[in-house]
């Protein structure tokens, strides 16, 4: 169906009021949506999303908005990834409420967490029921003031660190999720403490002058490493990490780039 004017026109105030309001603490990062009559599904993250109906994916680009005075609901808004900036967005509203997909009589399916209305770029209007993941909302995240934080912080030098924690999370260990600290060491090398994402954790020495790792060693479960774990640092990726607790710190290289993220306190 066709969004009426009145409706596009409470869409478009709820756009308004909502930009710049963010929430604290754990929010909505990803939702799982899907629909029916017509089918269709939507798997919106961060930064992108992917819509799909029958014999058709898009991909689109985009961003969450939380709606810090109206709690329960968020907004993703994106455009298709091909498109430019000036294209007519596709908008997903979601409510925090029971809603069950129908699959076709006689089929009991259990109740999803989320109700979403979602229009179209076209101006069609779709409804359907989502599952949510939260965490910090990264987009948000302050820059990371290194130089001004303790000396007992490890993140103090991870600008100087940073050559070493690339070349170990490039090629050290193929799994790592994050790393839990990282440390100068004579000669102009680096140790760096990677975690893989079944919490394994290996300790990899690369050299800061070559980007290149000379060694990496399993840690045992007994072997403590002072200060480790708290903050973690993780690398930027084409998804961004889903931290539940904490807080969170973006890190930036020289010309304003972010590599990665603090979290403190985490998990």
């Amino acid at each position: 169906m066709r969004l009426p004017i009145l409706l596009r026109v409470l869409f478009a105030l709820l756009l308004v009021t909502a930009s710049g309001a963010w929430a604290a603490g754990p929010v909505v990062q990803q939702l799982q949506c899907r629909g029916e009559e017509p089918f269709w599904g939507l798997n919106a993250g961060p930064e992108a999303a992917l819509w799909s109906e029958p014999g058709k994916e898009t991909r689109l680009r985009g961003a969450f908005t939380h709606l810090v005075a109206a709690p329960g609901w968020v907004v993703w808004r994106g455009t298709d990834a091909r498109a430019g900036r000036s294209a007519t967005p596709l908008v997903l509203s979601a409510r925090q409420e029971s809603c069950t997909p129908t699959m076709g009589e006689g089929d009991k399916i259990a109740p999803l967490d989320w109700r979403a209305v979602i229009v179209r770029a076209d101006g069609t209007v779709v409804t359907g029921c989502c599952s949510a993941r939260s965490g910090l909302d990264l987009a948000a995240a302050p820059v990371a003031k290194t130089a001004a934080k303790d000396d007992a912080d490890w993140s103090r030098q991870v600008g100087a660190l940073q050559p070493a924690i690339e070349a170990c999370l490039r090629d050290g260990v193929p799994s790592t999720e994050r790393v839990s600290k990282a440390w100068p060491m004579n000669h102009g090398k680096a140790g760096v403490r990677l975690v893989d994402r079944e919490g394994t954790a290996y300790d990899c020495v690369a050299d800061l002058g070559t980007r290149q790792v000379e060694t990496v060693e399993r840690v045992g479960p007994g072997d403590a490493l002072p200060g480790a774990g708290n903050p973690v640092f993780w690398p930027a990726r084409e998804a961004p990490p889903l931290l539940q607790c904490g807080r969170a710190e973006r890190v930036v290289d020289r010309r304003g780039r972010s590599v990665g993220f603090l979290n403190y306190d985490p998990c």
